[in-house]
């Protein structure tokens, strides 16, 4: 759940990110390209996670601590720290005002409260099949599933996504 939550969380900022830094016109194509590319990622990292853990079992976790580590190395060393956003120049509002503000639309709340419950219940269904497969099965066995499960999902959801 909380990673579920946490994903939500970053995938607002990253959507929020591109809303401030591009015009209007560019968005909906830079949606789609990221949309993509996350699939590409759920189709060819429990692919690679597989072939990791069938080498060592902490390999995987190796490899993603590295991974998180030299990312995080690229964007200190080459990150654009100049960037501002494209809207013009408003007087700023306090964190305070804008969440009572948005406190206030019934709407929003009890949208923003579905979804966190629906991440909740319908959040990434791996989880619970994991742990399923951990019981019922070897925990390099569950791996291997999970990962041909996720790999199959996202190849298909790529394969259907334009059409």
């Amino acid at each position: 759940v909380l990673i579920n939550l946490a994903l939500a969380v970053v995938d607002i900022a990253a959507k929020a990110g591109f809303c401030a830094l591009l015009p209007v016109e560019e968005r909906a194509e830079v949606f789609a390209i990221k949309y993509t590319l996350s699939n590409v990622g759920y189709a060819a990292g429990p692919l690679l996670g597989v072939a990791m853990l069938e080498l060592n079992d902490h390999m995987p976790f190796i490899a993603s601590a590295l991974l998180g580590l030299s990312m995080c190395l690229a964007y200190w060393r080459l990150g654009d720290r100049s960037l501002q956003a494209s809207a013009p120049d408003k007087p700023g509002v306090g964190f305070a005002q804008v969440a009572l503000g948005l406190a206030r639309d019934r709407r929003l709340v009890c949208f923003t409260l579905g979804g966190v419950l629906s991440a909740v219940v319908f959040g990434q269904f791996t989880a619970y099949l994991s742990q399923y497969l951990v019981v019922t099965s070897s925990p390099a066995e569950a791996a291997r599933l999970v990962g041909y499960l996720v790999t199959t999902n996202a190849v298909t959801v790529i394969a259907l996504q334009y059409l």
